[in-house]
């Protein structure tokens, strides 16, 4: 038989539990199935307390910008029981999107619009292919646009959102390389988090981006020792005596809503990258292939303005594969080698004659694997062809790995960039990927080798060993740390 006081003593705990989550500043944003760093605390906090939920976060890959995310998408439907959010995403991160609502955020994201009539919290989750139209991208239907890798849509997306940015209530945007060196992408970008603020600069300049950076800069000087009329020529009061520089920084910072994170920031918590270049000397036949590229090129460059030269270039340095597919694209179209430089270069792709570039990474391989035969390692390469090139030539090349009485089977897992051409439902993406990460993610395949776009984004961070194979700058790097 239960005891009344007892029973009330419990009721008012539980209630004042329900108070203190709604009136806190984090909420319910601990309650996301991970384990929080502390400059995923601050910037989480840093949101919510803000006067407006408008903001870029721009953390290193790694840094769990997903988790942020959804600490403050859960806290925001713990304060408001009917609350609706927009996740637009990549379509190739749909999949990890979905996992991540599910097991950290303890919700499962629905993939078609709230009712008219529905009076009960709405997640949806989508990527660019799936909307019928922009207009789906609706100020008036949901409350919060959480929108991952914005450069990465497509030009109507990314100008409908600009649009009506300033209609949402609340609006996170996400990304580790944001274009800020890009002056349009970066116009953009302000005018989404402050439409407002860019608003009232445009009326003045042209360039409004110029103008809050300058604006900037003056407050920052006036900081130190201005004078209430300096303050008051540029239209603000004279700070409070005790306000410190790094609140005025704040304030009237052109980028004050973009939070960026760094793993030297936390030394002592977060892994921290190694980064080794490898020099690798071309052989005789790919300096041999490269020059016939190269005259190919000089001799278009004068008569020829519809090729893309550059991209020739570009692929002509990653792989025998994927010079020989873009030749063949290239002699098919309208005959375009007259003076026979490509069907030259042609002559120099067998790869018995060797490949530097993945015969040195082949030797880091098996240092790595030398160590610790089950080391999960991530290599990024530049195109599919490239991709599939080294998913079919490393496991020829090793077989086994490990060292002398450890050896295991070589055991791969490929994920190629997707033709824009093929889409399909979050259901079958979610398949297509467990079946090419699964066994990565699980710790059963050693390898991954990814295309340049494909691995943007995943959740990855096992991996402590990330190669990037690139056609510019070293030919080889490597990092030891955490892959993302």
């Amino acid at each position: 038989m239960s005891d009344p006081f007892i029973d009330l003593c419990l009721g008012v705990q539980a209630l004042r539990r329900t108070v203190e989550r709604q009136i806190a500043g984090l909420g319910g944003a601990t309650g996301v199935a991970a384990m929080s760093y502390p400059h995923q605390i601050a910037n989480v906090q840093r949101v919510l307390t803000d006067s407006r939920i408008r903001h870029l976060i721009a953390d290193e890959v790694g840094l769990g910008k997903t988790v942020q995310a959804l600490m403050i998408l859960n806290a925001l439907r713990i304060q408001n029981p009917i609350h609706r959010a927009l996740i637009l995403v990549p379509e190739n991160l749909a999949p990890q999107w979905l996992l991540e609502c599910q097991s950290r955020g303890h919700f499962t994201p629905l993939d078609y619009a709230p009712q008219d009539d529905e009076t009960v919290a709405h997640v949806r989750l989508v990527y660019y292919e799936q909307l019928r139209s922009v207009t789906e991208i609706d100020p008036n239907v949901y409350d919060l646009l959480i929108v991952d890798e914005i450069h990465r849509l497509q030009s109507d997306a990314r100008k409908r959102i600009s649009d009506v940015a300033g209609e949402f209530r609340q609006l996170l945007l996400l990304t580790a390389t944001p274009k800020l060196e890009d002056v349009q992408a970066f116009r953009q970008l302000l005018t989404i988090l402050e439409p407002a603020r860019m608003a009232f600069a445009a009326r003045s300049s042209d360039t409004p981006e110029d103008l809050l950076r300058d604006r900037e800069s003056i407050i920052a000087t006036l900081a130190a020792n201005g004078t209430r009329e300096q303050w008051t020529e540029i239209g603000l009061e004279l700070p409070p005596e005790r306000t410190s520089r790094a609140t005025l920084a704040l304030a009237h910072c052109t980028l004050r809503r973009v939070i960026h994170t760094r793993r030297r920031d936390f030394p002592d918590l977060l892994p921290q990258r190694v980064h080794h270049g490898i020099a690798v000397e071309p052989t005789s036949d790919e300096n041999a292939r490269l020059e016939q590229v190269w005259k190919f090129i000089v001799h278009s460059a004068e008569s020829d303005t519809t090729t893309n030269l550059a991209r020739l270039g570009q692929v002509a340095l990653r792989s025998p594969r994927a010079l020989s597919e873009r030749i063949n694209i290239l002699r098919r179209r309208d005959q375009r080698d007259p003076e026979g430089f490509l069907y030259a270069a042609t002559r120099y792709l067998d790869v018995a004659n060797g490949d530097s570039r993945l015969e040195a990474l082949v030797d880091l391989l098996v240092d790595i694997w030398n160590v610790d035969p089950k080391e999960a390692v991530l290599v990024v390469a530049e195109d599919n062809p490239t991709v599939d090139y080294l998913a079919a030539t490393i496991p020829q090349i090793l077989p086994e790995v490990g060292p002398r009485g450890r050896r295991r089977p070589l055991s791969i897992a490929v994920k190629r960039n997707r033709d824009a051409a093929a889409t399909s439902d979050i259901v079958d993406l979610f398949a297509e990927y467990d079946e090419s990460l699964g066994g990565f993610v699980n710790g059963e395949t050693q390898l991954l080798v990814a295309a340049d776009l494909a691995q943007v984004g995943l959740n990855l961070q096992h991996a402590r060993k990330l190669i990037f194979l690139v056609s510019l700058g070293p030919p080889l790097r490597s990092s030891n740390g955490s892959a993302a």
